[in-house]
């Protein structure tokens, strides 16, 4: 059976409100960033991300990415996000839906290419290429998180408050 709970209203972040989608956060380097074109075509794309300490996802993209025109085109996308197995009963993860935009160059932008080289230090190898690329913040505003290890089809839904 499904939950749905509302997170602490005191909380400004629903991930950091969350203590199951902190945890599930922390222990992943990439998700799938669902988002659509213009014309309404779905489109995915794998990318790595860093929790901010506001609680949104960042991640680093080129300009001209099909992802990146979109978000252009429409702030609204979905996420996924889980583990690799091959056993349904093994199977941990978490979607999101939510809102999606470039982060302008300044102090906000260089707080997430901290983050950012914080949970991946290798990217200093290639600091121009990162530097020259936009940086995105999601913010979810809901989540379902799942886990087939409580029972097949266990999951627990979160929506922030509007």
């Amino acid at each position: 059976m499904n939950t749905s709970q509302t997170p602490d209203p005191g909380s400004r972040s629903l991930i950091k409100s969350v203590p199951s989608v902190l945890s599930l956060i922390a222990k992943y380097s990439t998700l799938t960033l669902a988002t659509t074109t213009a014309g309404g075509l779905p489109q995915a794309a794998p990318v790595f991300f860093a929790a901010a300490a506001d609680g949104s996802l960042v991640f680093v993209s080129g300009a001209e990415s099909r992802h990146s025109r979109n978000i252009a085109a429409n702030g609204r996308a979905a996420v996924a996000m889980y583990g690799d197995t091959w056993s349904w009963n093994e199977i941990v993860g978490m979607q999101m839906e939510g809102s999606v935009s470039a982060i302008p160059a300044g102090a906000e932008r260089d707080a997430a290419w901290e983050t950012y080289k914080a949970k991946f230090p290798f990217v200093v190898d290639f600091q121009d290429e990162v530097l020259r690329s936009h940086f995105y913040r999601f913010t979810p505003r809901w989540v379902r998180v799942i886990d087939n290890r409580v029972r097949f089809g266990h999951s627990e839904e979160f929506a922030a408050d509007e």
